[in-house]
C-alpha cells in the first residue's frame, strides 16, 4: 500500500495521479505537474524582461536587444536555482521571499485601486481596507522573520501598526489635486 504518512508533493501527486485518477488521468496530472510551472516560469521571465527594457529604455523588437537582457535574466535565475539546490533551506528561502514579494504586489495594486477610485470619487475605502490589512501582514512578516529584519514581536506589532497607519493616511490624502486626464476623443 501506499504510505499515506509521506506528504511530501511527489507523493501527494503520485497518490492521486495513480490511485484518485486512473492511468489516463494520472498522465494528464503528471504532464500538467511539470507543464504549468515551465511555462509559468516562461511568462515570469517574459514579463520581467519586458519590464527591465522599458525601464532601461531598450528596443524590445530587435533580437539583439532581447538576447543579451535575456542572457542576464537567465543566468541570474539560473544562479539562483543552483544555489537553491545546493542550499538544503534553498527552496524554502525562495519561496518565503517569493510570497512575501507577491503579497507585497498586492499592498501595491490595492493603492493604486484605492487612488483611482479617490479620483473618480469612488468609494475608496472598499480598498484601502484590504490593503491596509495586507501592508499590515506584509511589514510584520518581514520585521520578524529570519529572512527579514527579525525585530522582536513586540516591536514588529508597533512599527507594523505605525507604517500601515501611514500607509492609510497616505492613501487618504494622495490624490486630492490630481484629477484624472479628461478624455479628448
Amino acid at each position: 500500500g501506499t504510505d499515506m504518512l509521506d506528504s511530501s508533493p511527489v507523493s501527494v501527486v503520485g497518490i492521486v495521479a495513480k490511485d484518485m485518477l486512473g492511468n489516463v488521468g494520472g498522465i494528464i496530472a503528471i504532464i500538467g505537474v511539470i507543464v504549468l510551472p515551465i511555462t509559468s516560469g516562461d511568462t515570469a521571465l517574459r514579463s520581467l524582461r519586458m519590464i527591465i527594457g522599458d525601464a532601461m529604455n531598450i528596443d524590445q523588437t530587435k533580437k539583439k536587444n532581447v538576447m543579451p537582457l535575456a542572457l542576464a535574466i537567465f543566468i541570474t535565475v539560473a544562479a539562483l536555482l543552483a544555489w537553491a539546490k545546493i542550499n538544503p533551506e534553498g527552496f524554502h528561502i525562495l519561496w518565503r521571499y517569493s510570497s512575501w514579494a507577491n503579497e507585497t504586489t498586492i499592498v501595491f495594486t490595492f493603492a493604486m485601486i484605492a487612488m483611482y477610485m479617490k479620483q473618480h470619487g469612488m468609494p475608496y475605502i472598499m480598498a484601502l481596507i484590504p490593503g491596509s490589512f495586507y501592508m499590515y501582514i506584509i511589514t510584520a512578516y518581514i520585521l520578524n522573520a529570519k529572512i527579514g529584519f527579525h525585530v522582536p514581536w513586540t516591536a514588529t506589532y508597533i512599527v507594523a501598526g505605525v507604517l500601515t497607519v501611514g500607509y492609510a493616511i497616505a492613501l487618504m490624502l494622495a490624490g486630492n489635486n490630481n484629477k484624472p486626464a479628461k478624455n479628448m476623443g
